[in-house]
């Protein structure tokens, strides 16, 4: 099932299988109608609401990750780092003790099905430097501004 959620930096379409959320991604047009969200669609919009209002650090969300059992690992890793900070591709795959994969680990994290709720957004490169986001980097900066005042972003919202 499919429902869309007008975040301040774009349409979000959020997918969910039953009592869980599968995906959750920018898109730049609407592909469906929805008359009614379910109650767990809601449960998710209102989450967003919080998370982008300042009012949610944490996600309370079933999740269902469809994916490799390598690419879980890494995205079950990513929603350990905590709000506000950032890590470094390097430090994700010294974490997993998989030091010489950055390049594979890069890969997994930008395939994250569930953006924001999975905070891929907050792995940089090791030299501090936004690098990749399926969202577009300008959506990068911005998740990184809206939960760490002290980013600077420079980025217009535009791609």
């Amino acid at each position: 099932m499919h429902c869309y959620y007008e975040s301040p930096i774009g349409t979000l379409e959020i997918r969910t299988k039953h009592k869980a959320l599968v995906g959750l991604k920018f898109i730049t047009k609407k592909t469906k109608n929805i008359e009614q969200q379910t109650p767990f669609q809601q449960k998710v919009c209102r989450q967003l609401n919080d998370y982008f209002f300042y009012n949610l650090k944490t996600f309370n969300i079933e999740i269902e990750l469809e994916g490799t059992d390598f690419q879980k690992r890494i995205w079950n890793y990513l929603e350990t780092i905590p709000y506000g900070t950032t890590v470094s591709y390097q430090s994700v795959a010294n974490a997993l003790n998989i030091p010489s994969s950055t390049i594979v680990i890069g890969k997994s994290i930008g395939k994250n099905p569930i953006l924001i709720v999975i905070p891929c957004h907050r792995v940089i490169g090791i030299d501090g430097a936004l690098k990749g986001y399926s969202g577009g980097l300008h959506r990068k900066a911005k998740l990184l501004e809206l939960e760490n005042k002290k980013y600077f972003c420079s980025l217009p919202l535009e791609d």
